[in-house]
């Protein structure tokens, strides 16, 4: 991790999680850091920033950068998926503002997990322990219908079933255990005319198969719903997301928190006494601007969702 991946919409992040104001903030995603970097800049000297990652040299690497801004720093080794659980068990039964950047760091994508198309390495892309099967379980023992629904619910490929069948039809002969086969694979599979001009042909493969394996849908959705209910009253939820099927899922659990009644429609008075959570401050997504986008071209893709606890009048529930 010698080179610090560079975070994507570091300043409006800071921005929406009032990071000047605040005193405890969460970054659930550290990575290398550049986040909480552009966040520990920011806040007040008395303040406390938690930062977590899967990975153990990940967060060794960002608290070491974090040493130079002089706020007090709470690393944590863990899945986000437990964020909640995490802080709990450390003491705190209250934050300010959480951060999540769903998107892989440079380090991720040169690391020898199998999350890139580019060379080649194991096809693992387990992030923890807590995934039990790797990328290569997913490839090697799918049925073809099976996987062609992976990769259409995780990564909106429209070619899956071609490049399912190309799979199934490749393992009969040998394993597919390197990134560089399964790439192979999928330009032979995806007519040429047909590779889109953005991204790479095996882009949404990829992705779609490290959502299987680490069931990150399933974990942001989780983690937003275990840490809402301790935001301090005002506090924020900033999620960065990378493709469509990250965004719905952030979109979905928003919304549920926002409009989370269940009674029929038309009900002159709600019978189910569920009260929101959240106010969702951006209807649309908001993307980076075009200097960020000449800047950095991994930024193109990024959406960001902000959310906001709702005033503990409006749910005395809580």
């Amino acid at each position: 991790m010698g080179s610090y991946h560079v975070p994507v919409m570091a300043g409006e992040c800071a921005g929406w999680l009032e990071a000047d104001r605040k005193r405890v903030l969460v970054d659930a995603t550290v990575g290398g850091g550049g986040h909480a970097a552009e966040l520990a800049r920011r806040m007040r000297k008395d303040g406390l920033l938690v930062i977590v990652d899967a990975l153990d040299v990940a967060v060794e690497t960002a608290t070491e950068r974090l040493r130079a801004y002089g706020v007090q720093v709470m690393p944590i080794v863990g899945n986000f998926r437990n964020l909640a659980e995490m802080l709990r068990e450390r003491g705190l039964e209250e934050v300010d503002g959480v951060l999540y950047d769903q998107g892989l760091s440079s380090a991720d994508f040169e690391g020898d997990r199998g999350y890139s198309f580019r060379g080649d390495a194991p096809l693992d892309m387990r992030r923890d322990a807590t995934a039990t099967r790797s990328a290569a379980d997913l490839v090697n023992t799918l049925d073809r219908r099976q996987l062609a629904h992976l990769l259409r619910e995780f990564g909106d490929e429209r070619w899956a079933d071609r490049i399912a069948r190309a799979v199934v039809e490749r393992r009969a002969i040998e394993p597919i255990t390197r990134t560089a086969q399964l790439v192979s694979l999928i330009e032979q599979a995806v007519p040429r005319a047909a590779w889109p001009r953005d991204i790479h042909v095996a882009t949404r493969t990829m992705m779609a198969l490290r959502f299987a394996v680490n069931d990150d849908v399933g974990a942001i959705q989780q983690s937003i719903e275990g840490i809402a209910p301790m935001l301090s009253e005002g506090g924020r939820i900033v999620c960065l997301s990378y493709c469509s099927t990250e965004d719905r899922a952030v979109k979905h659990v928003f919304r549920r928190m926002e409009n989370p009644c269940t009674c029929p429609r038309g009900l002159a008075v709600c019978a189910c006494g569920r009260k929101p959570l959240l106010r969702v401050l951006t209807k649309r997504g908001v993307r980076p601007g075009s200097e960020e986008l000449q800047r950095n071209r991994r930024a193109r893709s990024a959406i960001a969702r902000v959310a906001e606890r709702v005033r503990a009048r409006a749910n005395n529930s809580q």
